[in-house]
């Protein structure tokens, strides 16, 4: 008799919980599909790259020596070559930041995605920036 009492009270549970999904699944499903409408921006950092670039290079030198492998006052000549042999031009994006993205690449075999997620500019952009370093077809922003 236990065991047939046993199994009443399972199979009474197993239809409660039966129950119980028949109610959550379709909630579920409707709490999903109305966030669905909604855009999520992607970088929502409130500093942008070029803020970070630019606190990189005025903080602790290892911080810049560690993220771009080379000191501030060299990454700042360099920016400045750049930009005074017009071989890279500020238009929406700094030269800075344009070289900052473009080293951090380099030293740590970032991916579009890394520089997407660390920096806050789309994938599209980094491939356009980053070819120009690459080529040396003239610059058209």
């Amino acid at each position: 008799m236990n065991i047939s009492l046993r199994d009443r009270i399972r199979k009474r549970r197993e239809e409660e919980d039966d129950d119980m999904m028949m109610f959550l699944f379709p909630a579920l499903y409707l709490m999903g599909s109305a966030r669905e409408g909604v855009k999520k921006k992607r970088h929502t950092s409130e500093e942008t790259g070029e803020v970070k670039v630019r606190r990189l290079l005025e903080g602790h030198i290892k911080n810049c020596q560690v993220t771009f492998r080379m000191e501030p006052h060299i990454f700042k000549e360099l920016a400045t070559y750049l930009r005074r042999k017009r071989l890279v031009v500020d238009i929406r994006i700094t030269v800075e930041e344009k070289l900052g993205f473009f080293l951090y690449m380099l030293s740590r075999n970032a991916s579009y995605e890394d520089l997407a997620v660390t920096f806050g500019h789309s994938n599209d952009t980094f491939h356009h920036h980053i070819n120009h370093f690459f080529t040396s077809t003239s610059y058209d922003d």
